[in-house]
């Protein structure tokens, strides 16, 4: 049997929350669509804003949650790319960034570019393989439900393909067959006993 394993390395990325989502400052974007007959919708998404205290979870949330804005509010072109993603960093980050870009071309390749090397800088030392062989060997800890626990997981795995050496997106994480083992063997014997016994009765 696998070790039991609740609490990763400090280079590993933890299946639960370290950092307070409630207190952390974001900025809220919206894009605007009128149809053919004048009806206007607006749509809006909030993007935390990344302090230099942040935890390497918290980093990893911040590029998947600038992500998710990029396709709804449909962030297009390199320029406005280039333009919006610095208003989310502060302090030592942002002067990371704008040394980094210096002598950018504000395309759209050479943001995706970027931001990936960006990443990679604020999470050195840690490693896809080793977050992988974490997540393996989790187990669910004691103050997470099972529904908890499966959340945290997908969204733990969503972050995978930010991290330094990782595979294409497409290759990332684990297999549909993979997944529910991972998930069963991660609930504590005494919750499969009990359901194993539900299931005979």
């Amino acid at each position: 049997m696998a070790p039991r394993n609740t609490n990763p390395k400090p280079k590993l990325i933890p299946i639960e929350l370290d950092y307070d989502k409630d207190s952390i400052e974001t900025v809220t974007h919206s894009r605007r669509v009128t149809s053919a007959d004048g009806v206007q919708e607006s749509t809006y998404k909030k993007v935390p804003i990344l302090e230099t205290t942040a935890t390497p979870l918290q980093i990893l949330d911040f590029f998947e949650a600038f992500e998710s804005a990029r396709r709804v509010l449909q962030w297009t072109t390199g320029p406005k790319l280039f333009a919006v993603f610095p208003t989310h960093l502060h302090g030592t980050f942002l002067r990371y960034w704008n040394r980094q870009v210096r002598d950018a071309e504000e395309t759209v390749d050479d943001f995706d570019e970027q931001t990936t090397a960006f990443c990679h800088t604020l999470l050195r030392g840690g490693d896809y393989d080793e977050q992988m062989d974490y997540m393996r060997t989790l187990r669910k800890p004691p103050q997470l439900t099972p529904s908890e626990f499966s959340h945290r997981f997908d969204a733990l795995e969503d972050t995978l393909p930010y991290l330094p050496n990782a595979p294409d997106p497409d290759d990332c994480g684990f297999s549909e067959v993979d997944r529910p083992r991972l998930f069963y063997n991660a609930m504590p014997a005494t919750m499969i006993a009990k359901t194993t016994m539900a299931m005979v009765v």
